[in-house]
């Protein structure tokens, strides 16, 4: 599919200013300012984020009444149900917790619902386990935003609730004792785009705070432990791609520092078996090795194992779970396969399917622990929001992913009549529907489409940071665009381009499936290599051209000690 290239204007005499400023190269300049980041005060927080720099969890509406609560149940010994989600940034809150309601010798336990059987956040299979395991106080992580009919229900059976969560606040809340929320609009809390770990981390600090009143700092040993849970916090946080900015930007660059030098055995685990010896681990390593490793066991229908790995005392326990969740992830992957080239099929044979600005397929009798996965890669595929359900049982259970542009928790809270329920935010959320109402939903996400898509939005876009000369590639500059890592949401890789670059020497096939393309290109006496992944399709194309232009994330290969500046290749115009 053919991409727009988006190509900013900036102020280059205030790109000139901030790098002397700073000292720093005027392209790096151009990156931040590119992100908003306009003065040097700002930069330097931005390059250096600090701890120091995090609100006080007090800060957050309903905070003070939470603590209340769980101090109470604490000192009575009442029985603490931590009921998570059952995807990453859940799992790593309702482990921080665990490993935390564990230190202060709190009578705790952990529910995480079977993604399969269950479904999400507080449902009926979940109440009953509460009430028949006589838990006298449930604090969600990571879900209960919307759980109204839910808390009630609980709160009949003499069952108290405290939600953390993240999600969308409804106009009609749950009446929990307490709803730790960024997102609330009477929340004051100054940073709104926490995860659900995120949340977690400031209920376990507010508490450590509650145990040393008058004290500027927390004690030694809750110290210890809110920095060693910022690898929660980390794996979380990326997993649920937020915005890498202000108080997440912080949690990631502290956890993937901590992160290699963790005393949690299930994460030490883990690491040792899929990427061992690693003396630094970054944003990708999480994202495409941790996070779906923790997740596995979840789409796979054994919501426990993630949890059982982060909360495990024994390396040796904790190593076996980690083969055996490696394992279901082996079988995560060739189910998501097998069901993305089903759901091509059925996309092929719809006659209106180019023409459309949705995609809404319906699976029958498949494994429903993929669908959110196989949405995402049908929106990297088409650019189209796309909402995947797997009906069983007379029953449909959905999931769906957004294009930037289109306010997808929007699009079904406008037409809540449709869905028996529905959470998320703007990116992605999941549904329960009747099988019934599937034509209708397809139809109205196409006008909802219509509403809040103009013109050619749909067509995906490269928004690039600078054009460059090739020569400008240079290592110290490499080095320096370094610093403004962690990339990820909010903050994604540098991508320059160049345009006017000839081929040197012809392109080359590469890779185990044959679908990349490496090559060289030349500039004015200068050359440097670049690696197209996933376009081999185009090696006619760049083979006959006179001049290419290159969309690209500039890159520092080592290779046997030797360091090189290449060229990652996003978009090529041929001439």
């Amino acid at each position: 599919m053919e991409k727009k290239w988006k190509l900013p204007t900036v102020d280059t005499e205030v790109a000139k200013k901030l790098a002397r400023d700073l000292g720093i190269n005027t392209l790096t300049a151009m990156v931040l300012l590119r992100r908003g980041i306009d003065n040097a005060d700002e930069a330097r927080s931005f390059i250096m984020p600090s701890l120091r720099s995090l609100h006080d969890p007090f800060l957050m509406k309903d905070m003070d009444k939470a603590v209340a609560r769980i101090r109470k149940a604490v000192d009575d010994k009442e029985k603490i149900c931590i009921y998570g989600d059952y995807d990453v940034d859940g799992t790593t809150g309702s482990s921080l917790l665990y490993h935390f309601f564990r230190m202060i010798e709190a009578n705790v336990t952990c529910y995480i619902p079977n993604r399969l059987t269950d479904g999400y956040g507080l449902n009926s299979i979940g109440l009953q386990w509460l009430k028949d395991n006589k838990i006298n106080l449930v604090i969600t992580v990571d879900n209960g935003a919307s759980a109204v009919a839910q808390v009630a229900n609980l709160k009949a059976a003499g069952i108290e609730t405290i939600i953390t969560d993240h999600h969308e606040v409804p106009e009609i809340r749950p009446d929990a004792v307490a709803l730790l929320n960024p997102k609330q609009r009477d929340c004051n809390y100054p940073f709104p785009m926490l995860a659900g770990v995120g949340v977690a981390f400031k209920l376990a600090w507010a508490l450590a705070k509650s145990f040393c009143p008058g004290q500027e700092h927390v004690s030694k040993e809750f110290q210890n432990f809110l920095l060693h849970s910022l690898a929660f916090v980390c794996i979380g946080t990326i997993a649920d791609v937020v915005p890498l900015v202000g108080e997440n930007r912080v949690f990631v660059t502290s956890g993937l520092k901590i992160i290699p030098e963790t005393p949690n055995p299930g994460i030490r685990a883990l690491l040792d078996l899929v990427k061992p010896d690693a003396p630094k681990i970054r944003t990708t390593d999480i994202g495409f090795l941790l996070a779906p490793r923790i997740n596995a066991g979840g789409r796979m229908g054994r919501s426990e194992l993630g949890l059982r790995l982060l909360t495990s005392d024994s390396y040796h326990q904790a190593y076996e779970i980690a083969r055996e969740i490696d394992k279901e992830n082996k079988s995560r992957q060739e189910l998501q396969s097998h069901i993305f080239a089903h759901v091509l099929e059925k996309l092929k044979a719809q006659p209106d399917f180019e023409s459309r600005k949705s995609i809404v397929v319906a699976i029958h009798d498949q494994h429903a622990g993929v669908i959110g996965i196989v949405a995402s890669k049908l929106v990297d595929a088409f650019h189209k929001p796309a909402f995947m359900i797997c009906v069983e049982d007379g029953k449909g259970r959905g999931s769906c992913r957004s294009v930037p542009g289109f306010d997808i928790h929007h699009a079904l809270s406008n037409n809540a009549e449709l869905f028996n329920s529905f959470g998320g935010h703007s990116m992605a959320a999941g549904f329960d529907i009747d099988p019934a109402r599937i034509d209708s939903l397809s139809d109205i996400m196409e006008r909802e489409v219509e509403k809040q898509v103009q013109g050619d939005s749909l067509k995906p876009t490269i928004d690039l940071d600078a054009e460059i000369p090739l020569a400008s590639l240079t290592l110290p500059l490499l080095r320096e665009l370094e610093k403004l890592e962690p990339f990820g949401a909010g903050n994604a890789e540098p991508i320059f381009v160049v345009r006017g670059v000839q081929l040197a020497g012809r392109p080359r096939i590469m890779g185990r499936d044959q679908t990349h393309l490496s090559f060289y290109v030349n500039s004015g006496g200068v050359s440097h290599k670049a690696i197209a992944f996933g376009m081999a399709d185009k090696f006619k194309q760049i083979d006959e051209s006179k001049s290419l232009d290159i969309a690209f994330r500039p890159t520092r290969n080592v290779w046997r000690g030797t360091e090189s500046a290449e060229l990652d290749v996003c978009d090529i115009r041929c001439e």
